[in-house]
């Protein structure tokens, strides 16, 4: 956690929330299916405890049934709501509406100086989210801002409802793992070293144990602003409300630990939005966004480093990840011509071992899985093991280059395969390429044995 205020904290008065939803579909998402993480012990029960909270809902369809879930009604228990119709805050696109009830909200919360934390009506949060936010409320924090990850709707609904009878109680690590394994395409637009089209606004960089990101553009969670003097977001709340809400930069909290709080943006499968740069990332493309999309508020959050952790550890992928981002905000952020070369050298290095892992596993599991058609069930469980062995040594071996995957191939075959693991111990003394050599061995003949 980034240093605690040194000055009197003072507290909000009132908080407002707000939440603009429409449409059948995301009225039942939300009623169903956000509203059970909003109301989990640690989360939105842990502000109305604390803060005299009114919940605005701006909606099309105040009389949708499920307005009246068992779910949503539980929210009346905790908060006063209240419903404004959309009307003429109605725009062309989502997102503009989005904006419009948003910027609504922000005026009605300036007649009481309230606080506002702003909930998508698809965003679900694991549980102590809301506990943690008001420990930063209690510290003088007075904007708190997420990184929005997306994944996949239809999956992590099905995955939560029967995992939980009543509310999602998901504490932050599994949550991850859920989101990480149902990524969204459009999240999948974000990974810097994935190839195929971009979208710069979030950077990723994949962890064994997790996802490592900068962000030029993050969703404010909670902002209670010092200017209110027409206070409104003129594109969007992550692009530019914070910047005019005349706080200090120490006032700001950007949540750089998954563990502290998380959210996943649910989204259907089929929903896209072309990438920016469908010609894929680039030095040269970040450089471009940066200097046409980003003042310094943006340059000062992208120098944060957020990590979205499936388990709480410091372990070496992870140093090196933030390694890589590292180079890469020099190079985009501060134009440095070296910190792009080591980049791009790394990446053609990282490429050319990946080819080698892709060209090695296709050939081996080729020829075990032609030779499996007559084989023993030993060398079967060879065969059937292929894809699994080689996806885990594209991400464990690939940085130590092409000798650590031949070891890699060797190591994992030895430990899913008890026919393997004997043939090792008798080649081991011709070294790595010699065990390679001797499991093929073993495997022609023990099949050349059943064949006669």
């Amino acid at each position: 956690m980034n240093d605690a205020v040194r000055v009197p904290v003072a507290l909000p008065p009132h908080i407002t929330l707000v939440t603009p939803v429409w449409g059948a579909e995301y009225i039942r998402l939300f009623c169903d299916v956000v509203c059970r993480s909003l109301l989990a012990p640690d989360n939105l029960p842990a502000i109305s405890q604390r803060f005299c909270c009114t919940y605005h809902i701006y909606t099309d369809d105040e009389a949708n049934s499920h307005f009246h879930s068992s779910s949503f009604n539980r929210l009346r228990d905790l908060v006063d709501l209240r419903f404004h119709d959309l009307g003429s805050l109605t725009a062309d696109n989502k997102y503009s509406t989005m904006g419009a009830a948003y910027n609504d909200a922000v005026n009605r919360a300036s007649e009481r100086q309230s606080g506002i934390i702003f909930l998508n009506a698809d965003m679900i949060y694991s549980n102590g989210s809301f506990a943690h936010l008001s420990r930063l409320i209690d510290l003088g924090r007075r904007c708190i801002e997420i990184e929005g990850f997306r994944a996949d709707k239809q999956a992590i609904e099905n995955i939560l409802t029967d995992r939980y009878e009543d509310l999602f109680t998901i504490s932050s690590a599994p949550l991850v793992r859920l989101a990480l394994k149902h990524i969204h395409p459009i999240s999948a637009c974000h990974l810097w070293e994935k190839g195929g089209g971009f979208m710069p606004f979030h950077t990723y960089w994949t962890v064994r144990t997790g996802l490592l990101a900068r962000a030029s553009h993050i969703y404010p969670l909670y902002l209670w602003p010092r200017s209110w003097n027409g206070l409104i977001a003129e594109k969007s709340i992550d692009w530019d409300l914070v910047d005019r809400a005349g706080l200090a930069e120490i006032e700001k909290y950007i949540v750089q630990d998954s563990q502290e709080i998380f959210s996943v943006e649910l989204s259907d499968v089929n929903y896209w939005i072309p990438p920016a740069y469908p010609q894929g990332a680039s030095i040269g493309v970040m450089r471009s966004f940066v200097a046409e999309h980003c003042g310094p508020e943006n340059l000062q959050r992208l120098s944060r480093v957020i990590r979205l952790r499936t388990v709480p550890d410091d372990h070496l992928a992870w140093k090196w990840a933030e390694f890589k981002s590292w180079l890469w905000y020099k190079a985009v952020a501060e134009n440095s011509d070296t910190c792009a070369l080591v980049l791009n050298t790394i990446a053609l290095k990282s490429s050319h071992v990946r080819k080698a892992i892709s060209w090695a596993g296709q050939s081996i599991r080729a020829e075990l899985a032609s030779m499996a058609v007559r084989a023993s069930a030993p060398i079967k469980r060879v065969a059937e093991s292929g894809r699994e062995i080689f996806r885990v040594i594209a991400y464990k071996y690939r940085i130590g280059g092409i000798p650590a995957v031949r070891k890699g191939i060797v190591n994992q075959l030895t430990l899913r395969v008890p026919f393997v693991r004997i043939v090792s111990g008798k080649y081991q003394r011709e070294g790595t390429i010699g065990v390679m050599r001797g499991i093929g061995r073993q495997v022609r003949l023990r099949v050349q044995k059943r064949s006669n």
